[in-house]
């Protein structure tokens, strides 16, 4: 009975089996038999997927963790971009201070009516004069120049008509005093100068070093007779500021 029973078990076995095989085919189950994330990890050997079993260049990055793949090498630079618009102009900046040894400001005066001047000492007419600020943290020195149609006349022959510049009432160099013939009213009676013997005349003199602040810049005449009369008009003063330190 029991030999008998073995061979029942036997027999049904086999024929499970065959069934089995005769129901699935081999290599008949694949992708569209399977249902989505129904193989994972735990149905798969150790090692039974490697790279025999990997179709070459089908995997993509998204198919690895991040940072199993190494970065590749830096790429050439791109081409540059087209330029982009002009920004808005900026606000005007500070005025610059000029370096030494440049002129840093001219000034003028002129005039065409003029006087008639016949003192024996140095005068400052009102109009012949410049006032001049030398800027704070600076010193300057000042170049100034006067000329003016003059005659000079009157009085006996070889009599002089003087011009003298002065920066704050000192006179500037070539300091002459009373040396400093601008013009004269001829050198004997015979041909002595008349109020219409008018010419153009000039003279340029040197301030020293000024220290910061306001200065004057004025014109003096004078002629060496009481008798003889220097006419002026037609004039101008110049002033360049000329910066040192």
């Amino acid at each position: 009975m029991v030999v008998a029973c073995l061979a029942l078990l036997v027999a049904l076995a086999g024929t499970s089996v065959a069934a089995v095989q005769a129901v699935i085919p081999r290599n008949s189950i694949g992708a569209l038999q399977l249902q989505a994330a129904s193989v994972g990890a735990s149905e798969l050997k150790a090692n039974s997927v490697n790279s025999s079993k990997v179709l070459n260049h089908s995997l993509l990055k998204g198919d690895f963790k991040a940072g199993q793949l190494p970065a590749g090498p830096r790429g050439l630079p791109g081409t540059a971009g087209p330029a982009g618009p002009a920004g808005p102009a900026g606000p005007a900046g500070p005025a610059g201070v000029a370096s030494p040894g440049y002129v840093a400001e001219v000034l003028t005066a002129t005039g065409t009516s003029g006087a008639d001047i016949d003192s024996t000492s140095f005068t400052n007419p009102d109009a012949l004069k410049l006032n001049v600020t030398v800027p704070a943290g600076e010193t300057d020195k000042l170049l100034v120049s006067f000329n003016a149609e003059t005659a000079c006349y009157g009085g006996s022959a070889g009599e002089r008509c003087l011009v003298g510049i002065t920066v704050d009432n000192a006179e500037i160099a070539p300091a002459a005093g009373s040396d400093s013939y601008f013009d004269n009213n001829g050198p004997t009676d015979t041909s002595k100068h008349t109020q219409a013997t008018q010419a153009q005349h000039a003279i340029v003199r040197i301030s020293p070093t000024l220290s910061a602040g306001a200065h004057t810049v004025r014109v003096e005449l004078a002629t060496t007779s009481s008798s003889t009369k220097l006419k002026y008009d037609d004039w101008t003063i110049a002033v360049q500021r000329v910066r040192v330190t």
